[in-house]
């Protein structure tokens, strides 16, 4: 097993990787005693609609060996100059297709001149991401449903539209958009955890893009 920070290799770097936690991210619950009743109230879904997370907290241990003081020396700043309080997206080769979004923090514990022990700590988005975009292409002629499957992340897709020769009209759930010429939007339409249907009239092609995420 194996991780990428970007494009860098934990290997490129000289160390190997003994343990891998990424964590879970904390659910921001918001709860409150009520006087006189029982239980809480629980009103964690309240303003957004559905639970949302703190970032998630990880720790990634290698070790790291040299060939005497000045070996490792050179190591040690090459590792830090990459990792330490650098953004890195994060991939686990157990899990290539996903990326954690992340801050690093670089850590470490010499117990000689050729051995140490290293450990890559920090926070993440609470969802990791897929490493490229859904993208969904549909020619709609006079009508059209198209379904937009989505992991667990809520996600608000873009929307580009082409060849309208009548007005796209696009409904999802309660809500619906209209457009008339071609260009690039972002409607505000939030989706969730499985299948979004959206219901097209109009003449033209849409292409929708998101990014999902799961936890």
């Amino acid at each position: 097993m194996g991780i990428k920070f970007d494009d860098i290799s934990d290997e490129s770097l000289g160390l190997k990787l003994i343990s891998v936690n990424m964590g879970s991210p904390e659910p921001a619950l918001i709860k409150t005693e009520v006087p006189g009743s029982n239980g809480v109230l629980d009103q964690s879904e309240a303003i957004a609609g559905f639970v949302t997370y703190l970032e998630r907290e990880f720790e990634l241990i290698y070790t790291l060996m040299a060939n005497g003081e000045e070996e490792y020396a050179s190591k040690i700043s090459k590792i830090k100059n990459a990792l330490h309080g650098k953004k890195r997206k994060i991939i686990l080769s157990s899990d290539p297709n996903f990326y954690y979004d992340s801050r690093c923090i670089v850590e470490e514990a010499p117990e000689s001149s050729v051995f140490a022990e290293i450990t890559v700590n920090g926070t993440a988005y609470p969802y990791k991401y897929k490493t490229s975009d859904t993208v969904i292409t549909h020619n709609v002629i006079n009508e059209a449903g198209i379904v937009c499957n989505n992991l667990s992340m809520p996600i608000v897709p873009t929307m580009e539209v082409s060849n309208v020769t009548t007005p796209l009209n696009i409904a999802f759930k309660d809500k619906m958009v209209t457009f008339s010429e071609g260009g690039i939007y972002t409607p505000d339409f939030v989706f969730m955890e499985g299948e979004n249907e959206l219901q097209i009239t109009g003449n033209g092609t849409i292409k929708i893009t998101y990014r999902e995420g799961s936890l």
